[in-house]
């Protein structure tokens, strides 16, 4: 075993902790808007640091640790290619506004609002379906990461009986996760994420630190300057990397765009925003936290890679080698390779941390997506087929017995599925069973007035027959010439393109998106902002309709404006690079030393930013925690904002717009 009494009272007394906190959250839970969408009450800061933690996971962590593994550095320099697309995402609010103006709680309840209620249905049952099965795997990847790191046994005795070690480990983390799911719904998982994260930021930039200072650079440049490892920093010498190559990265970019916001892995998180300037906002802050957290995705598993190659490790890596080759599955002992060599690198109390830190990742991850897909089957597939809606506390018991049997079928799927490609892979083809077609439904809904309820469906049935079509034949010939992120590529253009081509040939009234955005004389006084977008004063210079038309209106504050163009000054300057490196690689050709040397000054400016960015959001986001549970302790409760569509309540909602812009400016 790994960890010693030290390390298991910071793991216990870290659960104890989150625990706490989850239960103290049950208080504000008293209704199923809190339930589902913490009432509306999240402040940027706040969505920023949870969100980021609930995408994070044992699972994201395990996945992005194999990926550097192989590709090295130049995963890094493919995504700057995406910064100009996620900065325009991020500036213009894209998909991200419309959505929260709808104030739909779930994707599916939009579909109903702009299509039709047996949309609805059918969206969101191949959203759980499609979001379940990608579920699937992360209770066995995450409990292997903590099993291998731990060097827990293989089985274990209890008064003579014998349990194998794996699921009930699983069962564990799973019972922990659900509790939290369970206690304070959205609420629960905002807070808990939330100081997770901080937990988790910290604890992975010392790890990060001591694996650099353990290695040393000088050894890492040994190791990534031998002929064989060329493609590791040159990302221009990338033929020997197979599956997270430049068109990997190019694909990502392109499904990236496409399916903003239609992912509902974190569907609370979507909803939860105080206003839609909020939510955009959050993105922003989101966008700048990133300009230098990049390289602390590669330094851990660069440093294994060299741990494992150099003279000066040689016992350390037998060692390793030997634990790694007890592991039957080839895929699984390919995902194993970081975390059991890291387990052999921390020290007392540093690994207690780090094992700390994949429990809270496991549970930020999985209570998020527990309350996701179980909150989905309710909200659309269950609930549209009533001719009322649920009394509060049924709907609530409902809510909670549907994310009880999420948590059943992850755990026996985990138990009986076998891997047979990366993660990421397995990502991206699980989830175009529902994303093929979500993309083009969601940004077609928000921006087309011509896009027709015969589209969303033939749009949705094609993208997600042709990712099953590619599960199957990847379950009967493993070695298919394309892998899960090209058959998502290929799901993702054909259905957009049957959207367009459907809605042409099928011509009908034009929907009124103003009605749908809840703007203009629909307007919706508690969303009202000053300086709405759609509300700008013609009047005004070029310049400042330009900067309109990117999103930059008089809902920006001063502050806000900073924000703005730090995240478009950052993202330019290392989009800049790209370019530059690009086009004197292909004038003069680029050393591999020279890749090196980049890669130094990168790491450095890189973690200096991180700490910077990271202390700065953190303090908003304890600013934002406090005003969230004044805003709940003091809310009225709407009983009847549960999700259900009613075309009556949504008309007593809507005030003129010249009423809430006088209000505005008072």
């Amino acid at each position: 075993m790994n960890l010693s009494l030290l390390d298991w009272c910071i793991v216990a007394g870290f659960l104890l902790c989150i625990t706490i906190i989850a239960t103290y959250t049950r208080k504000y839970t008293q209704s199923v808007a809190d339930f589902l969408s913490a009432n509306r009450c999240a402040g940027r800061y706040l969505l920023t640091v949870s969100g980021d933690m609930a995408g994070l996971g044992a699972i994201s962590i395990v996945a992005n640790f194999q990926m550097f593994y192989h590709a090295g550095c130049t995963v890094v320099w493919w995504q700057a290619m995406s910064m100009p697309i996620g900065i325009f995402i991020v500036i213009t609010g894209f998909v991200i506004y419309r959505f929260r103006q709808t104030r739909a709680m779930t994707l599916a309840q939009f579909f109903e609002m702009r299509y039709s209620k047996g949309f609805r249905i059918f969206a969101g049952f191949l959203i759980v379906i499609s979001g379940i099965l990608n579920f699937g795997i992360f209770p066995a990847v995450g409990s292997q990461f903590f099993i291998n790191i731990c060097g827990l046994p293989a089985s274990f005795s209890v008064a003579g009986i014998t349990c194998a070690t794996y699921p009930v480990v699983m069962a564990v983390l799973l019972g922990i996760s659900l509790y939290f799911a369970f206690i304070g719904g959205q609420i629960a998982v905002i807070l808990t994420d939330f100081v997770q994260g901080f937990f988790c930021a910290v604890v992975l930039m010392i790890v990060t630190l001591v694996v650099l200072f353990t290695v040393g650079w000088f050894r890492i440049e040994d190791v990534l300057l031998r002929p064989e490892n060329v493609h590791m920093i040159n990302p221009y010498r990338g033929e020997n990397i197979q599956d997270f190559n430049v068109w990997y990265f190019a694909m990502a970019i392109i499904i990236g765009v496409y399916g903003t916001r239609a992912w509902q892995g974190a569907q609370g998180f979507n909803s939860c925003a105080l206003t839609p300037h909020e939510a955009k906002m959050g993105g922003i802050i989101g966008g700048v936290r990133s300009v230098g957290g990049n390289a602390m995705g590669f330094i851990i598993p660069i440093g294994i890679y060299t741990i494992l190659r150099h003279n000066d490790f040689l016992p350390l890596a037998s060692e390793s080698n030997a634990v790694l080759s007890s592991i039957a599955s080839s895929e699984v002992r390919d995902q194993m390779i970081v975390p059991v060599v890291l387990s052999r690198v921390l020290s007392v109390g540093l690994m207690g941390c780090f094992v700390a830190t994949i429990v809270a990742a496991f549970i930020a991850n999985h209570q998020t997506y527990l309350h996701s897909w179980g909150s989905i089957f309710i909200q659309d597939v269950i609930m549209p087929f009533r001719k009322k809606p649920f009394g509060e506390k049924q709907h609530m018991h409902l809510l909670r017995f549907s994310m009880l049997g999420v948590a059943a079928f992850i755990f026996m799927f985990s138990l009986i599925w076998r891997q047979t490609e990366a993660i990421l892979l397995w990502f991206q083809i699980t989830g175009a069973i529902y994303m093929g077609g979500a993309g083009a439904v969601m940004i077609g809904g928000l921006y087309w007035k011509k896009g027709t309820t015969a589209a969303a469906f033939s749009s949705l049935i094609i993208g997600s027959a042709l990712a099953v079509g590619g599960i199957v034949v990847k379950l009967i010939y493993p070695n298919f010439f394309l892998n899960g992120m090209q058959v998502s590529f290929v799901a993702m253009f054909i259905s957009c393109l049957v959207y367009v081509i459907v809605s042409l040939l099928k011509p009908k009234e034009e929907y009124d998106l103003d009605k749908l955005l809840n703007r203009g004389k629909f307007a919706i006084s508690a969303d009202a902002v000053l300086g709405d977008p759609v509300n700008d004063d013609k009047s005004k210079g070029k310049w400042a309709i330009f900067w309109s038309k990117l999103g930059l209106t008089d809902e920006f504050s001063k502050s806000d404006k900073f924000m703005f163009f730090t995240v478009l000054g950052g993202s330019f300057f290392w989009f800049s690079l790209f370019l530059i490196g690009t086009i004197y690689y292909f004038i003069f050709d680029t050393s591999s030393v020279f890749w090196m040397r980049y890669w130094r000054y990168y790491v450095l400016v890189s973690i200096t930013l991180f700490v910077i960015l990271s202390i700065w959001v953190y303090i908003g986001g304890l600013f934002d925690v406090r005003k969230m549970l004044h805003r709940l302790r003091t809310l009225k409760r709407d009983k009847n904002d549960d999700g259900w569509v009613d075309s009556q309540s949504i008309k007593k909602d809507i005030v003129k717009a010249s009423d809430i812009l006088i209000k505005a400016e008072k």
